[in-house]
This record gives structure tokens, C-alpha cells and sequence, in this order.
């Protein structure tokens, strides 16, 4: 019995000038963002070695615009002009990733580094959250609330249960808590339940928000 893989259709597009493999979907890392896999189309240019993501409606037309996944020998770096995609697992990102497990999951959280400035943009675009570091700054801005940065105090005293919460804070020591609107979900443990909302299931374009 031939136990060999089944054959793999390979789609190919070249010019005088480069030749081009489309990348399966199902080759690249899952460390990356699962708009990044999904909302774009790969290719793989044989010339430079670069994979090229180009957005699914013009998956024909390449641009300076675009993303390019580089190996640079010890890492792969996705970039484009004047941005890096930073991986939510690295050393230096990961603890920002953990907090913001509170409203979204990893694959769905955006980590950009300006190269010119040195500022971590994060998005959460299905929440539609942008939120800011400066650099030498430790402080996570929120940029849809003015002056609200991230608190390092998570816990407000109240709703010990519900996980689905972040908390703010501003200089004058106002706080808020920002609750995505969506599905709820519970399970429970000996002595406690745990409360939260279901991942990608708000319908709203922001959060909701409370003040404590």
C-alpha cells in the first residue's frame, strides 16, 4: 500500500522580472495574528527569498505598502515600511499580552513597533482598541480614553469572579474598567465561579465602561 502524501496543487505567478510561489495558508507560523493569515494572500519570491502578504482583494498587485517576512538567519521578521511586527510571545511583550488576555486572545492582538519612534502600537481590532507605549515609558495608553493608561493594579474590590475586565487608570488617579459586550460564559470550581465573555464575540465597535 502507497502510504506517500497526496499530491499538493502549487500555484505559481512570474514575469520577466520574478517568479512567485503562493504560500499555503497552512505553512506559516502560528505565531502570527490571525488577520495577518487570513486577511492577506503569501507570496513567496524566489528571487529574494522574501514572502510577500498582500491583502486578499488585491492579491495580484504588489506594493511598497505591503508586509514582507524576512529571514534574517536567526529569527523571521514580518515588516513593512517604517513598522516590525512584534510576536506576542517574546520576552519583552509577553507580560503586555497577558493583561490584555482579559478583553482579547493573543492571535488577535497586534504588537507594532514605529521604527522611527520606538513607540509599541497595539491593536485590538475586533474591539476596535488601540493602546500605546512611548519608548523608556512602562505605561500602557489607551487611545480611545484620554489620559487612561493601563493600572498595575488589576483588582477593583468588586466583580472578583469576572475575568473579562481591564482596568484604567489616569494621572489623577480616576479609574475605570473597560468590559467588552458581549456573550457570557461561566463555569464553576469547589467554592467560586468564574465569569467572563466569550473571545470575538462582542458586537460592539468599543467597550463598554464603567467607573470605580
Amino acid at each position: 500500500m502507497n502510504h506517500s502524501s497526496p499530491p499538493q496543487l502549487i500555484i505559481v505567478a512570474s514575469n520577466d522580472n520574478e517568479t512567485l510561489d503562493l504560500v499555503p495558508r497552512r505553512d506559516l507560523s502560528a505565531s502570527l495574528p490571525e488577520s495577518f493569515i487570513t486577511n492577506y494572500v503569501h507570496w513567496y519570491n524566489h528571487q529574494s527569498g522574501i514572502v510577500e502578504f498582500r491583502p486578499v482583494e488585491s492579491a495580484w498587485c504588489s506594493s511598497d505598502s505591503s508586509w514582507f517576512l524576512e529571514d534574517t538567519g536567526s529569527e523571521r521578521v514580518l515588516k513593512r515600511p517604517g513598522q516590525t511586527l512584534i510576536c506576542p510571545t517574546s520576552p519583552a511583550t509577553n507580560h503586555i499580552c497577558r493583561t490584555l488576555r482579559s478583553l482579547e486572545e493573543e492571535t488577535h492582538i497586534h504588537l507594532i513597533l514605529d521604527n522611527g519612534t520606538s513607540m509599541l502600537n497595539i491593536h485590538l481590532p475586533r474591539l476596535q482598541l488601540d493602546f500605546s507605549i512611548e519608548q523608556g515609558s512602562s505605561r500602557v495608553h489607551c487611545r480611545q480614553f484620554r489620559g487612561m493608561y493601563v493600572d498595575k493594579v488589576q483588582q477593583i474590590g468588586t466583580l472578583v469572579g469576572f475575568q473579562s475586565k481591564l482596568t484604567l487608570r489616569d494621572s489623577n488617579n480616576k479609574r475605570m474598567i473597560l468590559v467588552p459586550d458581549g456573550n457570557v460564559h461561566y463555569s464553576g470550581i469547589p467554592g467560586h465561579v468564574q465569569v467572563g465573555v466569550v473571545y470575538g464575540s462582542s458586537t460592539m465597535a468599543a467597550c463598554r465602561v464603567s467607573f470605580a
